[in-house]
């Protein structure tokens, strides 16, 4: 039986009734609503119990607890009883305050505790004792936020979460800050009550808060199970992909139409050390895909190779099949298969400019189709003539390229990427004469490279084919099911 779907809580917090009213309206996606009034203090909640329909939580935060509480003339616990009176489902109480208020307070049937604790410290040896003590008091959730610095960080959320399942207790686990919107989605699926989201346009009720539209029109958090597998993309940097709302978005369409498909949920991971990244996160994900700069550096701890991978040298998608790591190359693959059609009108060769990685997909992937001679060039000299070594092409040096004439080119690099998208590769002064050029850059989805080339007459391929057909490989190495061409065009047309 799978686990229940996870559920999304809508946090907002108002500076007037009518602002109030007004919020209430923009929850009908929300499981359940919390009604952050700080600034309002008390309420008509009898009122607001019988208008919604969805369940709500009460909290009030004071300064220390980075909240805005200040009315002294009206002490917090009273509103909270209020609240209870009325019947409202969850009151939030501050472990630290709870001495103070909890005494106070006389539960009834229709209301439980949430019993929070909110810190900026990221430890995990401190945050572990104030967890043991948390479990002391008696609550009905546990809400345990910390704060994230790193990306490492995360991990804490999943060491908090062993504690709480250990004890049988439900909790709310993440970290705060634009660091820790991770653990925010790996929460979701690990074990969390509910995810905090806000309102879009800046409603945000605490840092690295997600907003309900990207919960759940992006990450699909909605449609989340505890079994739901943990893959994405592992780079530095990796804020410039579309990759996870490509892969999110692919797997929401195919569910409608497939039934038995394994579900994920795709996220980023912008490590800047690898071998720190694989010892905290190996054990939590079932699936990569890998980019800049870590296509060679992730081989080594792979247990099986394919042969596109041992064809290039380059891996970008990992997958775990049962306790072993399983490496592919599927742009040698896209590249292949973009190619595969024009190989009649390249008999003339074909320049590669670059040296890294992708080149050398380039290469295996012209070796597949029997395309030669293949040339390289690039700033990278001594890179150059290593390529030329390993793979038995041609390197030629960049003021030489004028003196040879080419079928193709195939330009590798980020040259022409966003933002620097007036910039060219130093190679357009050979374009006359050039049948095909493919340039594997494909935000923006037609470079400045590609329309001098289109200009000249090329026929040209872009980086945005080469994303999307890769992207074909790996979903069904993530999900189990193959999807065409068309389905991946159509959401990619959503999405941009």
């Amino acid at each position: 039986m799978p686990s229940e779907n996870a559920k999304i809580c809508l946090s907002f917090l108002p500076r007037t009734i009518q602002e109030l009213w007004n919020s209430l309206k923009k929850c009908q996606e929300a499981d359940i609503i919390e009604l952050r009034l700080d600034i309002l203090g008390n309420v008509d909640f009898f009122k607001i119990k019988r208008a919604v329909d969805k369940k709500l939580i009460v909290t009030i935060r004071i300064p220390e607890e980075d909240g805005f509480w200040k009315d002294c003339s009206v002490p917090r616990y009273d509103v909270f009883q209020k609240a209870i009176n009325a019947g409202i489902d969850y009151v939030d109480v501050e472990w630290q305050k709870s001495a103070e208020i909890l005494p106070k307070l006389k539960f009834l049937p229709g209301t439980s505790l949430i019993l929070s604790y909110h810190t900026e410290e990221n430890c995990f040896d401190v945050l572990e004792k104030i967890a043991q003590q948390m479990i002391k008091i008696e609550a009905h959730i546990y809400k345990f936020i910390y704060t994230a610095r790193t990306l490492h960080d995360n991990i804490i959320m999943l060491k908090l979460a062993d504690i709480f399942n250990k004890a049988r207790k439900k909790f709310i686990i993440h970290a705060m800050g634009e660091e820790g919107v991770l653990s925010r989605l790996i929460g979701a699926v690990r074990g969390n009550i509910f995810t905090y989201v806000s309102l879009a346009g800046g409603h945000q009720t605490a840092a690295g808060q997600l907003s309900l539209q990207e919960a759940r029109e992006y990450y699909y958090l909605h449609e989340k199970t505890t079994e739901t597998k943990i893959v994405g993309l592992l780079g530095y940097p990796v804020k410039q992909s579309k990759g996870w709302r490509l892969h999110n978005r692919m797997l929401h369409e195919k569910r409608k139409k497939v039934n038995q498909i394994a579900d994920f949920l795709y996220v980023n991971f912008p490590a800047k050390d690898f071998e720190e990244f694989w010892k905290e996160w190996r054990q939590c994900i079932e699936g990569l895909s890998v980019t800049i700069p870590y296509k060679e550096t992730i081989i080594p701890v792979i247990e099986h190779t394919t042969s596109s991978l041992q064809n290039s040298g380059v891996c970008n998608t990992v997958v775990k099949k049962g306790n072993s790591w399983w490496g592919y190359n599927t742009d040698a693959l896209a590249i292949r298969d973009l190619l595969k059609p024009h190989t009649g009108m390249l008999s003339g060769g074909i320049l590669i400019y670059g040296t890294g990685a992708t080149a050398r997909s380039s290469i295996a992937a012209m070796k597949e189709l029997n395309i030669e001679p293949i040339y390289v060039t690039g700033r990278n000299e001594k890179r150059g003539r290593l390529l030329q070594e390993w793979y038995k092409v041609k390197y030629i040096s960049q003021k030489d390229l004028i003196n040879h004439h080419f079928d193709g080119i195939i330009q590798t690099t980020p040259i022409g990427m966003f933002p620097d998208v007036s910039k060219v590769p130093p190679i357009t002064n050979i374009l006359t004469g050039v049948k095909l050029v493919f340039d594997v850059v494909y935000n923006p989805p037609q470079t400045r490279f590609l329309k001098m080339a289109e200009k000249e007459g090329c026929q040209i391929i872009s980086g945005e084919e080469m994303f999307l057909c890769q992207a074909i490989n790996q979903f069904e190495l993530f999900s189990g099911i193959r999807t065409s061409l068309r389905e991946v065009k159509e959401v990619w047309e959503k999405i941009c």
